[in-house]
């Protein structure tokens, strides 16, 4: 069973895979005829499809295409022509003429409509309204409640396209049939669905395995009353061998979308840090102006500061000092915030994945790091065996495991998902830490682990291509940073 916001995802990567919308809407229309059709004699009979201004809609308005040459089809558009969505209209340019058409009719002529058929379909909200429906649309559902009440519940015949509208409301049409698209619904039941026949209409099987832009569904907008730090605040902690790491991932946070980064490196590097941005808020730790290593008298600082944080980056230009091994293991063990470790953490996390139980996890390996974090000796012979190495691990440490390599494999131990995009050039050094700060800002926005690892996955694998169509193998690192911003252009809505 499908969670409604998936739906979308679907959609939308079904476009990003090659198979518009547009095609999946005539598909839906014409699945819904069949079953219709297939399971009442139509001839002579008078059928009611009642529309709404979405994409539910235009899958009822193909549906009358389909239907008027077997009966009589009125089609009731519950908003004025000009407000249906894009596709809506595009098909409504298609209705034959033998189609009735009635647009924004008093409630009375809706119920007289109703009244005289012997079928209605419900296309009114689909999937795309969770909350009690609203008029003119509560109107109609309490009108076709009414009537169908009144004849003892044997006429009309209600059919609703891909859910009842109102599902999960006290406001819902109780359908006898549901005609419902690629798959169940979650919440969908004989009860509040009547009987669920599942049409395909064409989803590539690539839309529900691999990300693409339709994961930018779960990406968390900013409230129009929101103030500084309110959609997410990020703290990295990296540095001491390496100062451009952690900075990278600071800003590649900034620009997927987090309010405030603060940066916490060893004193020695402080200053190098804070000359890169203005932007990031850089923090320096350690005793003394030569410490240039994350150590234990450092850790409780870090915890403390955490507090005030939405989501912690550990690891980028960390280094693998002894004391920074003991350092880590105790930051993270003290840690109550989403966490990504990367680089140098995953390194020091060997033989202590343990720590990571008491809170939400993204690790970001390698294939190298993913052995060595594992202690594995023998790498799978064969991707399958990969894939379900890796969904076991993620099992049984609780956490969310995105492990990079030409194809992606991003599982939390139950979901699934893989990642295709990206370009060779982004072997260059620093890409890792982009991703990294990619993801501390989506998990610092209110995403959960396996949602931003999707997400995240995407974003840095088409920044980078992006940018490497400008730059080809002369692209670094940055380069990938400052093509975030386009695809948030492209595709928050």
């Amino acid at each position: 069973m499908l969670e409604f916001k998936e739906i979308h995802v679907l959609d939308r990567n079904s476009e990003f895979f090659g198979i518009p919308t547009s095609e999946l809407m005539e598909n839906a229309g014409k699945g819904a005829a069949e079953a219709i059709s297939e399971r009442n004699d139509l001839k002579g009979k008078k059928v009611c499809i009642l529309a709404g201004k979405g994409n539910n809609g235009g899958d009822g308005i193909v549906l009358a295409r389909y239907l008027h040459k077997l009966c009589k089809v009125t089609l009731i558009l519950a908003y004025p022509k000009d407000q249906g969505s894009a596709l809506s209209l595009m098909n409504l340019e298609k209705v034959p003429k033998k189609v009735t058409m009635v647009v924004t009719p008093e409630i009375k002529k809706v119920g007289s409509i109703i009244y005289e058929s012997d079928i209605v379909v419900d296309a009114l909200l689909g999937i795309g309204v969770s909350s009690e429906p609203r008029e003119p649309i509560k109107g109609i559902i309490e009108t076709l409640k009414s009537i169908k009440e009144g004849n003892g519940g044997e006429k009309p015949h209600v059919v609703s396209l891909d859910v009842s509208t109102g599902i999960g409301t006290d406001t819902t049409v109780r359908p006898d049939l549901t005609v419902t698209f690629h798959e169940t619904k979650i919440g969908m039941t004989h009860e509040n669905s009547g009987e669920i026949v599942v049409k395909d209409i064409g989803v590539p099987e690539m839309a529900g395995t691999h990300v693409g832009p339709g994961e930018f569904g779960y990406y968390p907008k900013n409230s129009i009353t929101s103030h500084k730090g309110d959609n997410g605040v990020v703290m990295v902690v990296g540095g001491g061998p390496y100062v451009g790491a952690p900075v990278l991932a600071s800003l590649a946070a900034l620009r997927s979308g987090a309010d405030l980064v603060h940066l916490f490196v060893p004193r020695y590097i402080y200053h190098p840090a804070t000359s890169f941005s203005p932007d990031l808020i850089v923090h320096p730790i350690g005793e003394f102006e030569d410490s240039d290593y994350f150590a234990t008298d450092s850790v409780q600082e870090c915890i403390e500061f955490s507090k005030k944080c939405d989501s912690v980056v550990i690891g980028p230009g960390l280094g693998r000092h002894q004391e920074t091994w003991k350092a880590v293991g105790r930051f993270i063990s003290g840690v109550k915030k989403p966490l990504v470790v990367d680089a140098d953490a995953l390194y020091l996390l060997k033989h202590r994945t343990n720590v990571l139980w008491h809170t939400e996890t993204i690790l970001t390996p390698h294939m190298g790091e993913f052995m060595r974090l594992f202690e594995l000796k023998v790498q799978p012979k064969n991707f399958k065996d990969l894939i379900k190495m890796v969904q076991r691990k993620a099992a049984l440490i609780n956490t969310t495991i995105l492990l990079k390599g030409r194809m992606d494999i991003i599982t939390d131990g139950k979901d699934m998902r893989f990642n295709e995009t990206g370009h060779p050039a982004m072997t260059t050094g620093g890409t890792g830490d982009v991703l990294s700060g990619i993801l501390g800002a989506l998990l610092a926005r209110g995403m959960s682990t396996f949602h931003a690892a999707r997400l995240g996955a995407f974003i840095s694998g088409v920044a980078g291509e992006r940018a490497a169509t400008e730059k080809s193998f002369g692209l670094v690192a940055s380069d990938v940073v400052e093509k975030i911003p386009e695809l948030l252009v492209e595709y928050v809505r």
